[in-house]
């Protein structure tokens, strides 16, 4: 089915899909952040019941995506199941779909003190390993702090990604949200991969 005449309208004020990804995804998490965060005891739910938070804002309050999820534009599909070549169940967390095509995958993470390897290993290691992803140039990875530090977590989380598969990182930001770099990678057959990173403080 061919999409419809104000679909693409639309879509053709993105003039790439990374403009795409930050100027009406990451901005839409941004703006739902708002009010998730001033939800009851937030901090203390586990992180599936914190992206539901996200999700529920997303489809009934954000004023960039409920119009769009209305008119079937764009879906959010949470916990897509995959099967691994060995078996193994995994899910991903956001998957950004438009016009049947998954777009941009998100990984979500609650980050509560010290950071560990889990950020690589459950993260950035099955988008480069083509786990989450297979022929996607970007990717995201999105992080709830609790118990922790944004300003003292970014440059660790930085150090740790130049002693895995990280190429580069840029301090690029969305307009007023300084929480927020972009990272290059090779995934396993060679190909280049993008990851953004944005960080939401839930310390309450």
């Amino acid at each position: 089915m061919e999409p419809s005449k104000e679909f693409c309208n639309f879509f053709k004020k993105y003039n790439s899909l990374d403009e795409l990804i930050e100027n009406l995804i990451f901005t839409s998490l941004i703006e739902s952040y708002k009010r998730v965060r001033l939800i009851k005891d937030i901090d203390i739910l586990d992180e599936p019941l914190i992206k539901d938070k996200f999700q529920y804002d997303l489809t009934w309050n954000n004023v960039l995506t409920k119009e769009l999820i209305k008119k079937n534009f764009i879906t959010f599909n949470w916990e897509n199941q995959i099967l691994t070549k060995d078996s193994e169940k995994k899910r991903t967390d956001l998957c950004f779909i438009i016009n049947s095509l998954i777009v941009f995958v998100i990984e979500c993470k609650k980050i509560s003190g010290a950071i560990t390897e889990q950020y690589i290993e459950n993260g950035i290691n099955r988008f480069t390993q083509k786990i989450y992803i297979t022929d996607e140039k970007f990717a995201g990875m999105c992080s709830f702090v609790v118990k922790s530090s944004i300003i003292q977590i970014i440059p660790k989380i930085k150090k740790l990604l130049m002693k895995n598969n990280c190429s580069g990182i840029g301090d690029r930001k969305i307009d007023y949200w300084d929480a927020y770099f972009y990272s290059t990678h090779k995934k396993i057959d060679g190909s280049d991969l993008g990851i953004y990173h944005i960080f939401f403080d839930f310390n309450n």
